[in-house]
């Protein structure tokens, strides 16, 4: 969490315009050697970070895309989507499409009433559902509320018809599908998505440019995830947020709702920072924020006049701790409210930095392929049932790489695996069964741990999922063992056999 000591300033600027202004952070009063050392330690400690970018007094003074991701597509934000869920909320209230957050949630849903007789739903609140406190039985660490959710024919009643486990408003318990009843709301009392309902209420008021976002069978915006924003377009939503919901001096969202939204609801939620209406707060620190898994964040700093966005495919602990390196090296650089003397030499060195985290690894030496991997090398191998809904596939390979070869519901991708240390990336490329996977982008990187075993680290960079399929080849056949880090962080393991 960003330990965020206060900087005096009185803010009189007006919003930013919607192209950005991009200055060197001195003229912001921030310490370019230092962002250098941000980008370096982001590096050296693995933080699985795809981009990282720094805004403030409305300019952008940082501005770096981290191999894989080259920030020319839109970037998944994952759990971020509830604080844009929370605010549809919140323009849909200002809009008299939703009477306020004391309005009961089920009764905003009457072609789903609840399949059960537990009374207490009826006193389920807009307030409850946005703060975590609806009281529904679910369970998110891991996520399995959520993957029986995707499994049903319709999300929306599947989190209605959910068993309670206490009173609404008692007890504080993170839950995705709450967050999509949330969406359906929305959508039900605007008559249209929350998807589309801020595209005409927000994106394009403040110039958000495209946003890929998913929707259920029955036309729902998904309202736990899954949205794709570009970095600048999610800090646009935290300059506005600062400018207390003005945009070019245009109201664009009630002041009084940010105010609600980013109060503190619920004060301890277990990781040492409360919660709003879908906002993580810390108001000791200065802070709120939206969050999602891998390292998706928008931070707000009201009283540094700040907003910082990262994204990226970390781990858990990777992804926790962005938090604690922004505190150790941002809020140091941060010197001045008014422009310090620029430092052309410090100016050089974050070019460098910024720079040298976008470029691939350079290649190194190629292992030479083992004996049982040429002979299954271009073979057909048939899978097992699998998390990745591989149906087949096969590994060809050649000098400094391999063409992994992927069979989904009868189509085939195909996608290359760099062997010389350098990922290759392809795109687009079906990696997964999963819809988002559709046509993703993937970087591959292979290695041999001995001589059966081949580790393939891979990252679907805007789609977030990454993490290791380390394949142990016997005759005839491979067992495979997938480790996804962002997500569940468990091995999971199937096997494939050569066709016959």
């Amino acid at each position: 969490m960003i330990a965020l000591a206060p900087v005096a300033c009185e803010d009189t600027r007006a919003p930013a315009p919607w192209a950005w202004q991009q200055t060197s952070p001195e003229a912001q009063g921030m310490d370019s050697e230092q962002l250098a050392e941000l980008l370096d330690q982001v590096v050296a400690r693995d933080l699985h970070l795809h981009s990282l970018l720094v805004v403030r007094h409305d300019a952008i003074v940082l501005d770096a895309n981290l191999f894989p991701y080259a920030g020319d597509r839109p970037h998944d934000v994952a759990s971020c989507t509830k604080s844009l869920t929370s605010l549809a909320v919140g323009l849909a209230i200002d809009d008299g499409a939703l009477s306020g957050v004391d309005e009961g949630l089920l009764s905003e849903l009457p072609a789903q009433p609840a399949s059960d007789p537990d009374g207490r739903k009826a006193a389920i609140t807009l307030a409850d559902a946005l703060s975590m406190t609806a009281g529904f039985d679910c369970v998110a660490s891991p996520e399995q509320t959520l993957m029986a959710m995707l499994e049903s024919d319709d999300y929306t009643q599947f989190t209605v018809d959910l068993p309670m486990a206490s009173d609404p408003g008692t007890t504080w318990n993170y839950c995705s599908p709450v967050s999509h009843l949330l969406s359906a709301v929305v959508g039900t009392a605007t008559g249209v998505a929350s998807d589309a309902w801020l595209r005409a209420r927000l994106f394009d008021p403040i110039g958000v440019g495209e946003v890929p976002w998913p929707r259920d069978a029955q036309g729902v915006s998904h309202g736990w995830g899954d949205a794709r924003l570009m970095p600048r377009d999610l800090a646009r939503i935290g300059v506005l947020l600062l400018h207390g919901g003005r945009w070019d001096d245009a109201p664009v969202l009630d002041p009084a709702w940010i105010a609600d939204s980013t109060a503190v609801r619920i004060a301890e939620t277990g990781n040492g920072v409360g919660y709003g209406y879908h906002w993580w707060v810390a108001p000791d620190r200065g802070v709120y924020f939206a969050n999602g898994r891998g390292g998706q964040n928008l931070f707000v700093a009201p009283e540094l006049d700040a907003v910082v966005v990262t994204t990226g495919s970390g781990d858990p602990a990777s992804a926790g701790a962005i938090a604690d390196v922004l505190a150790e090296l941002l809020i140091p650089a941060i010197v001045a409210d008014e422009a310090v003397p620029e430092r052309p030499d410090a100016s050089a060195r974050l070019a460098d930095a910024v720079a040298r985290v976008g470029q691939a690894p350079a290649s190194g030496p190629v292992d030479a392929v083992p004996a049982i991997a040429r002979v299954l090398s271009g073979r057909t191998l048939v899978a097992q049932d699998n998390p990745l809904g591989w149906s087949a596939f096969a590994l060809e390979f050649a000098d400094d790489t391999a063409m992994l070869t992927i069979e989904i519901d009868g189509q085939r991708s195909h996608a290359a695996i760099g062997l010389d240390r350098r990922p290759r990336i392809t795109h687009p490329v079906r990696f997964t069964a999963d819809p988002r996977h559709a046509e993703a982008a993937v970087a591959l990187l292979g290695r041999w741990l001995d001589e059966t075993t081949l580790q393939v680290e891979f990252d679907t960079i805007e789609t977030i999922d990454a993490g290791t399929l380390t394949l142990g080849f016997f005759e005839g056949g491979v067992v495979v063992a997938l480790h996804e880090r962002t997500f569940l962080d468990a091995t999971l393991f199937f096997s494939a056999e050569v066709a016959p």
